[in-house]
């Protein structure tokens, strides 16, 4: 009985931490995704921005 109680916890933890590990992966790769898109898209943006300004301003000379 005890042993059969242990192999079942055993597969439980093995799911919970199956799932636990997969939510928390899950949510840091979204996140990390999310932060690092938002950061390239700004980065980007300025950039593109700052390039045109100067050039525009340096057509205008």
């Amino acid at each position: 009985m005890n042993y059969k109680r242990n192999v079942t916890s055993t597969a439980f933890d093995i799911g919970v931490g199956w799932l636990v590990g997969w939510l928390v992966g899950w949510l840091v790769g979204w996140l990390v995704g999310w932060l690092v898109g938002w950061l390239v898209g700004w980065l980007v943006g300025w950039l593109v921005g700052w390039l045109v300004g100067w050039l525009v301003g340096a057509q205008k000379k």
